[in-house]
């Protein structure tokens, strides 16, 4: 359908649903648990009636279509907080790679410390 249709019907309905395919270099990608079962990213928006102050609240706006065992499952978008520190640890040593590169390589950075808290012991069992 060509996209001034899509502009068009956008004024004759009440919420408007996109599916985006889903690439495996994307961002959001990368953040997902099972990923290997996400095939595109279904956005939801409700578009505001005449008359409306402000836009109606939806709870949740993007959701992912999984392929699941010769069905199809859609399923609110979650992020994987392990493969948020992942990603963060990349960021991370990323920058200090470029910090390297900018001090004309002969130095090497080094990350600070960690600081243990005083007062607080694991737990032992």
């Amino acid at each position: 359908m060509p996209e001034s249709w899509q502009m068009r019907l956008q004024h004759m309905c009440d919420v408007v649903l996109a599916v985006d395919t889903l690439s495996d270099d994307s961002d959001i990608f990368k953040l997902l648990p099972d990923a290997a079962s996400a095939a595109a990213l279904l956005s939801v928006r409700k578009l505001p009636l005449a008359g409306l102050v402000a836009p109606r609240c939806v709870k949740q706006e993007l959701y992912v279509i999984r392929n699941k065992r010769k069905r199809l499952a859609v399923t609110p978008v979650e992020v994987d907080p392990d493969a948020e520190a992942r990603q963060q640890e990349g960021l991370a040593e990323a920058t200090a790679q470029l910090l390297a590169l900018g001090n004309g390589g002969g130095q090497r950075t080094t990350p600070a410390p960690q600081r243990q808290a005083v007062g607080h012991h694991g737990l032992e069992f």
